[in-house]
């Protein structure tokens, strides 16, 4: 693997690469607007509003989007470390 390309995603959510990314990089906006530990849904580069709950945002996903394939995301910090080894490279590359 060169040094610009990511590591592959675990199998069970590597169809949510999009998803994760555009949460990964919307993330440090979401916790500067006070987002932390709410949920968010993410369809395709999309990000939608922010809920208090898990079982709220996962119903508005469920109602908007008919397929029912969304990522259901907890609005964490954390979260940016632990998918920094998968995208980091991505947003070096585009800046370049």
């Amino acid at each position: 693997m060169s040094p610009t390309e990511t590591p592959p995603l675990p199998p069970e959510i590597e169809r949510f690469r999009t998803e994760l990314e555009a949460y990964y990089r919307a993330l440090p906006d979401l916790i500067a607007a006070g987002e932390n530990d709410r949920w968010i849904i993410v369809k395709g580069q999309e990000l939608s509003e922010t809920w208090d709950t898990h079982r709220d945002a996962r119903q508005f996903g469920l109602t908007r989007f008919s397929d029912g394939e969304f990522l259901v995301q907890r609005i964490d910090i954390r979260f940016r470390e632990l998918l920094a080894r998968y995208f980091e490279s991505n947003r070096i590359r585009e800046s370049a």
